[in-house]
This record gives structure tokens, C-alpha cells and sequence, in this order.
């Protein structure tokens, strides 16, 4: 599983990072949502990250529960967004 968070629409609301904080963060510069690389490191708009497989259901009640619904998820085969399903 792949996530990553289209910035643009992000309000800042924090929700997806209290839910899933190993995948998501809020950046302190712009007080918008990122999500981490394996590394740990945050990654913008344009980065896709895969997903601890641990932490697969946070990341998708993140998606759920984001009120602007810019968080993106795709399986493995780079199937869609599990919102959509």
C-alpha cells in the first residue's frame, strides 16, 4: 500500500497525524500534512510512500476521516484510491 497527501487542498487540521503518526506528520514550517518515507524523512505532494504494513488500517481511517479528502491511498498494483472502492 502507497500514500500521499495532496498539499494543496490540506487545511492543516492535524486529524490524519493524531490517527496515523508513523505515516503522517504536520510540518512546522507550512502547518501542513506530509507523509514520512521509510526513513522517517517527509515527503511532499509529488512523493508516494509506502505504507508500514502495520499501520495500513491508520492510514486508511486517516484517508476516511480527512475533511478535505486530499489524502491519496493505492494498493501494491497502483489501483486507485481505497475511498473510491
Amino acid at each position: 500500500m502507497r500514500t500521499w497527501v495532496d498539499n494543496e487542498g490540506c487545511t492543516g487540521c492535524g486529524l490524519c497525524a493524531q490517527i496515523a503518526p508513523k505515516v503522517y506528520v504536520m510540518d512546522d514550517d507550512d502547518g501542513l500534512a506530509y507523509a514520512y518515507d521509510k526513513t522517517g524523512v517527509k515527503v511532499g505532494a509529488e512523493g508516494i510512500v509506502d505504507v508500514p504494513e502495520d499501520t495500513e488500517g491508520k492510514a486508511i481511517e486517516s484517508m476516511l476521516e480527512c475533511p478535505t479528502e486530499v489524502i491519496w491511498i493505492e494498493d501494491e498494483h497502483g489501483s486507485g484510491n481505497f475511498r473510491n472502492v
